[in-house]
């Protein structure tokens, strides 16, 4: 068994584009059934992504999957590939061939292997594409020969030799029990012992179990095979997305279709999903039971897991791919695979001897986690695709709107996150030397938090299980409320959760109380967490109605703002068109003294219709945005946010008291009497002027009113822009 499959160069061709320049072993050898069962036409679109030409180096992880499976789980391949871009200048002339026309030289050094190692070898290839472009011709490859070789006979030699010890052990181990079945034979011949070494003789002969037996006759894997080299990606991870990495840990259980993006660099993206990934316990270990290729010969070695026997008694890792498709990148020419008749080889991945949940799962969805760096996968993503984290913002965009709710993260939930950011900042403000303190703030150190936050999640879930009516149930839901129970339901309908409940009955079907906190972060402390979560649940229910007002004041002010403004350009414009109509011939000075009254008349008479039939779509827009108004209110009297209106009415007061008045009778008596004096002298020459004057009073009347209607409203306006900090802090 090799550690690296296949090592290569895939280059940049100004009229072929993308294209894969060479392999190792070869890809035209007759016996090689490799280049018929993985997709090699995507190889050169997932080492060189789109956009990387902006950067002088990247990096990219990608899952290369098997075309048309076979057997499931189906075969894959997990690759890595270094770019580098050199300007034509900074090359010897003889390294150039007649096809390199442009400014800069773009190559991939890629490797693949059927085991996840993509920090392993993250730094060593990028050591291997620097010395491919410092030897100043592309067309040797005896260098990435050496080191390909070097590599696989080194792994092959550490395979023998865990093998040997492996055997060695398992001699001793049966020798010594051997010797306990033999000393338990001769306790028996007593016949005064015989119920007593019959005890005790069943209890000491530890019989294989499955897993030992399959252990047995397979080599195994280290852990730090796949995370060496890593140092500092789950931090920078925590520290970029802050409190949102748990919602994106949370989500992730969820199974729901998942779009990150970062434009450049790639790497990060792609650093991103194995870091996410690699916070969930023996997460790698899942890569290597979905390959076929591997999870015969090899298995994860768990002997120095701190939590081992809680984490098997509970069943880690959770199924989180056996249907998902995991990509680190993905190019843009794979993008059918994430539609909802698409297929892809990822999801057939599926482990047939597992039985289906009986429940009503999210079968019918289709769930993925990848990552990509081309911005048409933001402005026009897939059906399938509900929610989209943009890295370089740090935002989660929802397009599903129930999320909100699900993910919307609890008082318990904010005390474990601020945990872990608050030891990692004192840990990088005191930038301490002492051995002792490394382990606090490091990437195993996160990794063990999220650990016990599972721990805890399940070592509950399982005792809070049972079965009714042939159907099962989760008695006492609001025992999980510290974990936000509309969350608890909706992950309760997933498929990694049906799976682990059904291989959970079968193996521990009644498990022991749990020996951890219902939450990692500990009880409340005291009831302003129990008032906070119901603020902060009351505000996100308020916050539809709140943009459902605004956007109906919006709406209203729109029309009558364009209405008005209508009605002064039609006046403007229609003015001067009168004053420049050609006069009549003047044959008298009678006549030469009617003529300006004539004109006035015929102005005022105008001026009416354009008032009459602005002020008319002026009402009939008015009416239109008070009916939505009035839906986006009603509901904020109907939906039972009562108590958040008690629990804070105080604070409302005291931050946003009500006005003690509204708009006095006399404003109204003055602008009555206005009105009136404007109508008596509706036949002087000045009617314009009037007329717009009372159609600004009359508008700024309902205007008015509309504010003094919805008073209570603005106070909850107010209680949105409260930080939830200060609150927290209270």
């Amino acid at each position: 068994m090799k550690l690296i499959e296949y090592i290569g160069v895939v280059g940049f061709h100004h009229q072929l584009g993308n294209r894969l320049e060479w392999t190792y072993p070869s890809l035209d050898d007759n016996n090689n059934i490799d280049k018929k069962r993985y997709d090699w036409d995507i190889l050169p679109f997932s080492a060189i992504p789109d956009g990387v030409h902006n950067s002088s180096e990247d990096y990219t992880f990608f899952i290369l999957n098997e075309v048309d499976p076979i057997s499931s789980p189906s075969h894959r391949l997990y690759g890595i590939a270094h770019f580098k871009q050199v300007h034509t200048k900074d090359l010897p002339s003889h390294s150039l061939s007649s096809s390199d026309t442009r400014s800069s030289i773009q190559k991939s050094i890629f490797i693949l292997s059927n085991f996840p190692i993509f920090y392993t070898f993250s730094t060593q290839l990028r050591v291997a594409t620097h010395c491919f472009f410092s030897q100043g011709d592309f067309t040797k490859y005896d260098m990435l020969i050496n080191w390909f070789d070097t590599k696989n006979q080194s792994f092959q030699d550490t395979c023998k030799e865990q093998l040997n010890n492996r055997l060695l052990q398992q001699i001793v181990k049966d020798s010594m029990d051997e010797r306990q079945r033999d000393s338990s034979s001769t306790s028996l011949s007593s016949p005064s012992s015989t119920t007593t070494s019959s005890s005790t003789s069943s209890s000491t002969v530890l019989l294989p179990t499955e897993q030992q037996a399959m252990e047995r006759d397979r080599i195994p894997i280290q852990p730090s095979l796949f995370f060496t080299g890593e140092e500092g990606s789950v931090k920078k991870l925590v520290n970029h997305f802050g409190r949102s990495t748990l919602v994106l840990f949370k989500l992730l259980m969820l199974e729901r279709g998942v779009v990150e993006f970062c434009p450049q660099p790639v790497n990060a993206v792609c650093d991103s999903i194995i870091s996410l990934v690699s916070l969930f316990p023996r997460s790698f270990e899942q890569f290597l039971s979905l390959n076929p290729a591997v999870n015969q010969s090899f298995y994860m070695d768990r002997s120095n897991e701190v939590n081992r026997h809680d984490l098997d008694s509970y069943l880690f890792p959770l199924n989180l791919f056996s249907k998902s498709i995991l990509q680190p990148y993905l190019s843009l020419h794979q993008i059918s695979s994430l539609s909802s008749n698409g297929s892809s080889s990822s999801s057939s991945s599926t482990n047939q001897q597992q039985q289906q949940p009986q429940q009503t799962t999210t079968n019918n969805q289709k769930s993925y986690l990848v990552g990509t760096s081309n911005n048409l996968f933001l402005k026009s993503p897939p059906s399938t695709t509900q929610v989209i984290i943009d890295i370089p913002s740090g935002d989660i965009l929802y397009r599903d709107e129930s999320l909100y709710k699900v993910l919307e993260l609890s008082s318990s939930d904010r005390r474990f996150i601020d945990n872990i950011l608050t030891t990692l900042e004192q840990q990088t403000n005191n930038n301490t030397n002492n051995n002792n303190n490394n382990y606090i703030g490091s990437d195993k150190w996160i990794r063990d938090q999220f650990e016990l936050y599972l721990l805890c999640l399940l070592s509950h879930m399982a005792s809070l299980l049972k079965i009714e009516d042939g159907r099962t149930v989760i008695t006492q839901l609001n025992t999980l409320a510290p974990y936000n129970e509309w969350w608890i339901r909706r992950w309760s309908s997933t498929r990694n959760f049906g799976l682990w409940k059904t291989q959970l009955f079968r193996q521990n079907p009644c498990p022991p109380p749990s020996k951890y906190p219902i939450h990692p972060s500990g009880p409340p402390s005291d009831i302003l967490d129990s008032v906070q979560d119901k603020l902060t649940t009351s505000m996100k229910d308020l916050q539809p109605i709140t943009t459902g007002i605004s956007k109906a004041l919006f709406g209203a002010s729109t029309f009558l703002f364009n209405s008005g403004q209508s009605l002064i350009n039609r006046v403007l414009d229609d003015t001067p068109n009168q004053a420049n109509q050609p006069q009549p011939k003047q044959t008298s000075p009678t006549q030469q003294q009617q003529q300006p009254v004539r004109e006035d008349y015929l102005v005022e008479n105008e001026i009416e219709e354009i008032v009459k039939e602005g002020w008319t779509r002026v009402q009939e827009n008015s009416i239109l945005a008070a009916k939505k108004t009035a839906q986006a209110v009603k509901p904020l009297y109907s939906s039972g946010k009562v108590l958040a209106k008690q629990l804070s009415s105080q604070l409302i007061n005291y931050i946003a008291p009500l006005n003690e008045q509204q708009q006095s009778p006399r404003n109204n008596n003055n602008n009555n009497e206005h009105i009136s004096s404007q109508q008596e002298n509706s036949t002087n020459n000045n009617d314009v002027v009037t007329k717009s004057e009372i159609l600004i009073d009359t508008i700024s009347t309902t205007t008015t009113s509309k504010k003094d209607n919805i008073s209570s409203q603005v106070q909850l306006d107010l209680l949105e822009e409260i930080d939830e900090n200060d609150i927290y802090e209270l």
